[in-house]
């Protein structure tokens, strides 16, 4: 007979407690396993179809974010998962021959919800800010969050210059409703991205400033600007 307290009791308790954490520990890493392997095959596909290298029905895509859907409640804590899914929500096209597309909507207002659970789980991540800014402008929200993101995707991102370069066009699409410190921000940021020796984008910024209608900002460009303070 095996008695409370008995040396023998311990040690079997001790054991099916190990068994149950190791059992549990098995559990999650086995669902991050999944995840990770469900998100590279995503991506594999996806990049392809960003590159025009591959053509996907929007069946498929139906599909792939579902996938991904999936992915993301195995690995709630995972941003890249989080991140790459908002990113297929937001860039999935709209039905051909329709003006209003509910669907897309739902997609557009989901993948904003996404990049905001991002930013929660990596704060300082300068692409999921510029992100969460695209989103909000896709959806008109040009709002306290808006400017928030665009301030910390400068922040956070002065070395990135796909960041830096997006944060300029999004800003320039919207320029009249900025702060004017941000405005500030963003013709610092014109600035450094036209003289960055490594890869000065002058070039790209002329086109983009012209196309956008700002020609007065266009001084920025030069090596010693004149009445036009960055």
């Amino acid at each position: 007979m095996v008695l409370p307290g008995n040396p023998r009791t311990r040690r079997v308790a001790a054991a099916v407690l190990l068994l149950a954490v190791l059992w549990g520990a098995a559990w999650v890493a086995g669902g991050r396993f999944l995840a990770d392997a469900s998100r590279y095959e995503v991506r594999h596909f996806l990049d392809r179809w960003r590159a025009g290298t591959l053509k996907l029905e929007p069946a498929r895509l139906d599909e792939l974010q579902a996938q991904q859907t999936r992915a993301a409640a195995q690995d709630p804590g995972n941003p890249w998962i989080e991140f790459e899914l908002a990113h297929l929500l937001l860039s999935r096209p709209r039905l051909p021959l329709q003006l209003i597309d509910p669907a897309m909507t739902a997609r557009q207002f989901e993948a904003r919800d996404r990049y905001r659970h991002v930013v929660m789980l990596r704060p300082t991540w300068e692409l999921a800010w510029a992100n969460l800014a695209v989103s909000k402008v896709v959806l008109g929200q040009v709002d306290r969050e808006f400017f928030a993101a665009m301030e910390l995707a400068l922040r956070h991102g002065p070395w990135n210059q796909d960041v830096q370069m997006n944060i300029i066009r999004t800003g320039l699409s919207v320029w009249p409703l900025l702060p004017l410190p941000l405005q500030s921000q963003l013709r610092q940021a014109i600035y450094r991205q036209a003289h960055w020796r490594l890869s000065p984008q002058a070039a790209a910024l002329r086109n983009m400033l012209t196309t956008a209608g700002h020609a007065e900002l266009l001084c920025l460009l030069e090596a010693a600007p004149k009445g036009c303070v960055p």
